[in-house]
């Protein structure tokens, strides 16, 4: 996937953690009609009519930070089994940690095998997060691949399916009896 020069990537949105405070920072992210356009041609979406999404990021303890998130988006692709468009709807909550480069290692941080199996952690060395890039991954993973109308099923028009017959392994062995 390869994205316009002006964009370093879909959605720019750089946190930095000074930002965050104690209590933490909630905001709301929209995209801009360039943004649509982008994601209507890169994901080959017929329109892009709604995309919002909800986020807050919380301070937790050693120099870890909480992102919960909620995309809404409305768009329209083309169905997989008749290419009419078909309306979707997306409702994506997603969840996902920034700890300390440091506390990447099992020693440092014995939680990591236990407490953390399931959860998404990234790992920061800079003074900011690149939530952006995190609300894309979530949004293009909660995007439906084959998308079908209410009611399409794929029926399949052609030749019927022969009978494959099993390989005898002693075939080979009929024709060698047939040439003496």
């Amino acid at each position: 996937m390869s994205f316009p020069e002006e964009f370093s990537q879909p959605i720019q949105l750089l946190v930095p953690i000074v930002e965050i405070g104690e209590s933490g920072l909630e905001k709301t992210l929209n995209l801009n009609d360039e943004q649509k356009s982008f994601f209507i041609k890169e994901l080959e979406l017929s329109a892009f009519d709604a995309f919002e999404c909800k986020w807050q990021l919380k301070p937790l303890h050693k120099g870890r930070f909480c992102l919960n998130a909620v995309i809404k988006a409305e768009i329209t692709q083309l169905s997989a089994l008749s290419l009419e468009p078909v309306k979707c709807s997306i409702e994506e909550s997603f969840k996902t940690e920034f700890w300390p480069i440091d506390q990447n290692d099992p020693e440092k941080s014995p939680e990591l095998e236990i407490d953390y199996v399931d959860e998404i952690i990234e790992f920061y060395e800079e003074e900011a997060f690149d939530v952006g890039q995190i609300i894309y991954e979530n949004f293009i993973i909660a995007i439906e691949q084959f998308p079908k109308n209410e009611g399409e099923v794929f029926e399949w028009e052609g030749q019927e399916t022969a009978e494959i017959e099993k390989p005898n392994p002693f075939a080979a062995l009929k024709v060698l009896k047939k040439e003496d």
